[in-house]
């Protein structure tokens, strides 16, 4: 549950991005933190840049190792749909941590 919440907080995030790259014809390259109206990055949320959000969840497993994640946006069919790529430690979907 915690760690849902905390890739909860991205959701914001995915938001203003999906609204950058809608307004900028699809372009991911002006969707970075604190531009075209991005907020800057908070909590769980440590970067982003060219639309792509990187989300840390610490330690959920014990290994001593941060669990860390990107999510990259494309635009398909006029939505923006979101692809889940594990950048280090556990990945948190395939271990069923969240719910992706």
């Amino acid at each position: 549950a915690e760690s849902q919440a905390i890739f909860s907080e991205a959701s914001p995030y995915k938001t203003a991005v999906a609204v950058c790259m809608q307004t900028n014809g699809g372009a991911l390259a002006p969707c970075d933190a604190e531009a075209e109206g991005i907020p800057k990055e908070a909590g769980s949320v440590t970067k982003i840049e060219n639309a792509i959000i990187t989300v840390n969840f610490g330690d959920i497993d014990g290994d001593s190792t941060a669990e860390t994640a990107t999510l990259t946006p494309a635009i398909v069919g006029g939505q923006v749909q979101w692809t889940f790529l594990k950048t280090a430690g556990t990945d948190v979907c395939a271990e069923g941590y969240i719910d992706c």
